[in-house]
């Protein structure tokens, strides 16, 4: 696998390694449900959103609980899906990243919580690992614990 300074470098324009203590509200379920109800809201050109997202990069499955994303990030290509509807809790984020140099990282995170309902304003908390294209286990490692800001969901 690439070294970690290349995998840090190719994640550091959207992700934000923080610890997560302390920063989840009580009531996490209900926030996650109130930020993935508004990201369909401004997906389906809600009020004053400027009509569907797709045509930006952002797409929501029927049920909103699953986001893909196809965005270009400071000169990355990021390919990802949140899928809410994975496991038990809030999902999973995965995807991959194509760097500037034409790498591939590929992502697999765990959302483990969000700061609040509001995509404007809160994020996902994280805990991720990053691959390369070597095939089987060795090419994973733990990245770090993030935050995603869900700015990144929105048109």
């Amino acid at each position: 696998m690439r070294s970690s300074k290349v995998c840090s470098a190719a994640l550091g324009f959207v992700l934000l390694a923080v610890s997560s203590a302390g920063a989840v509200p009580s009531n996490m379920m209900g926030a996650a449900n109130g930020m993935m109800a508004a990201i369909q809201d401004a997906l389906d050109g809600g009020p004053g959103t400027g009509g569907p997202g797709y045509d930006k990069g952002v797409a929501c499955l029927p049920g909103g609980r699953r986001f893909m994303v196809s965005k270009v990030v400071g000169g990355e290509r990021w390919m990802v899906t949140w899928d809410a509807r994975m496991g038990m809790g809030l999902g999973d984020l995965s995807g991959n990243v194509v760097t500037e140099d034409g790498s591939v990282v590929f992502l697999h995170c765990t959302v483990t919580g969000v700061t609040g309902p509001d995509p404007e304003h809160d994020s996902l908390l994280m805990s991720c690992d990053a691959g390369d294209a070597v095939v089987g286990s060795s090419g994973w490692r733990h990245f770090d614990d993030v935050v995603l800001p869900a700015t990144f969901f929105l048109p």
